[in-house]
Order: C-alpha cells, then sequence, then structure tokens
C-alpha cells in the first residue's frame, strides 16, 4: 500500500510537471492535480486507519464500522448539531464495566469564509439504565470554548480546587449536586481526568475532545465516565423511573 501511495505521489507530481510545460491554463490543470493527489494520500489514511482499528477492536472483543449515522442523534448539545454537513467515522462499540460503550469521530463542516473547514471530535460514550437530565462538567480551561444550552450558570460545590478546575452546569440542580459528590471529585481531579469534558445527556453519558480516535486515552477516559454512572445515587435513578422500586404492599 505505501508502495501504491509512493507510485501516486510520484504519478501526480509527473502530471503536475507535464501541465505546468505544456497547458494554456496550467495553474488551474495544477490545481486540480494537486487536489487529486491529496485526496489519494487521504483515502489512503483512512484506509489504514480502519484497518488498524478493526484489528484492535478484533483483539478485545469489541465491533468496528466505518460510520454509524445513528450515532449523530447521541445528543444535540456542544459538538453536536454543529455545522451544516455531519458524519460519523471510525466507530467502535463493545462493553466497558458492565455497560454498553461506544467510541467514534464526529465530523462536521462549517463555512469558513468562502471555503469549508472541518472539524473533528473524538467521542466516548456509555450507556446509561435510564434517562437522566443533562449534567455538564467541563475543564474551566475548556469552558469558554463549549457552546452549552443550559444557562450559563456555574455550580458551586463544597470543594475549591474542583470548582477551580470545573464548570458545572444542569437543568436539574438538585440531581447534579447529587451525582457530583465528594468521591466523584476526587476522582475527577486525578491527572488522567482533569482534561476530560463529559456530560450526562439522556440515556449516555459522553465525553469529547478534539481529534480523531485515541486509541491510548480510550480506558481512561471510559473510567471516567463509569465513576460517574456509579456516582448517580438511587434515589436519582428512582426519581427519573429506574428500580428498584419499593415494595407498595408494605
Amino acid at each position: 500500500m505505501r508502495g501504491w501511495l509512493a507510485w501516486a505521489a510520484a504519478a501526480g507530481m509527473g502530471v503536475l510537471a507535464l501541465v505546468l510545460w505544456l497547458s494554456p491554463g496550467r495553474l488551474l490543470v495544477a490545481a486540480v492535480a494537486v487536489a487529486v493527489v491529496a485526496t489519494a494520500a487521504s483515502a489512503w489514511r483512512a484506509r489504514v486507519r480502519g484497518g488498524r482499528l478493526a484489528a484492535w477492536a478484533a483483539g478485545t472483543g469489541w465491533a468496528y464500522l466505518p460510520e454509524d449515522p445513528s450515532l449523530l442523534n447521541i445528543s444535540f448539545r456542544y459538538p453536536f448539531g454543529t455545522g451544516e454537513r455531519r458524519w460519523t467515522a471510525e466507530v467502535l462499540r463493545g462493553t466497558f464495566s458492565g455497560h454498553e460503550a461506544v467510541s467514534f469521530v464526529y465530523a462536521f463542516q462549517r463555512q469558513v469564509g468562502r471555503g469549508q473547514a472541518t472539524s473533528r471530535f473524538h467521542v466516548v460514550a456509555l450507556r446509561l439504565p435510564q434517562c437522566l437530565p443533562v449534567v455538564e462538567v467541563v475543564p474551566e480551561r475548556a469552558a469558554e470554548r463549549t457552546e452549552s444550552a443550559l444557562g450559563g450558570q456555574d455550580l458551586r460545590f463544597e470543594s475549591e480546587a474542583f470548582n477551580r478546575a470545573y464548570r458545572v452546569q444542569a437543568r436539574d440542580e438538585r440531581a447534579a449536586y447529587a451525582i457530583v459528590q465528594p468521591l466523584l471529585m476526587e476522582r475527577l481531579l486525578r491527572d488522567d481526568a482533569r482534561e476530560i469534558a463529559w456530560r450526562i445527556d439522556g440515556d449516555w453519558v459522553l465525553s469529547w475532545r478534539p481529534g480523531v480516535t485515541d486509541l491510548d486515552t480510550l480506558a481512561a477516559r471510559l473510567s471516567v465516565l463509569s465513576a460517574v454512572v456509579a456516582s448517580v445515587p438511587q434515589f436519582v435513578w428512582q426519581d427519573y423511573g429506574y428500580g428498584p422500586f419499593p415494595d407498595p404492599d408494605r
């Protein structure tokens, strides 16, 4: 495959040199030739990445899919619902700590001047047994880049170190204070969690960061999300319709 890429690049440069020498409209044709080579190189890189992710999935008991459009609806808050054309890529599905887990790249295009710019985010998520109200916890240094629709409030907690490190917003403040309890705050202040933004959104708890799939950080991010799920107290599950329920005959 590397040989094919080298051949394509050499052929593209050869065509470019030829059109620069012969064509009256050589600048336009040169641009087309460069675009063809760039597209071929991008497709090759995507194919190689897909092969590596498929091999990783096969070795861990997960499944790999090049895309899954259903994941576009996993959330409608930042970075989801942004831009004009949206798609998913590099989808990995499996289980983690007994929960359905997914990792994927969410990408969208937006207008920048006269052209298009593409943004990509590596998203990881765990499925919840019941829909819960939105609770969002974002590192302070990234909070300004998060376009939240939760009212802009920043909930305060008893840990000043946590307050300095994170911005917390929620639809239901009572649920947020119940979930973000001392043990979870301690977990979120560890070095492997400090840069992780996460959100409970419907029946998912998810995390996002700019870039493509990073297998080196996948387990750490899923571990943080698992700690979030474990931190949800029983009364919050019950308030939103998930058992165990009290026996009405007692």
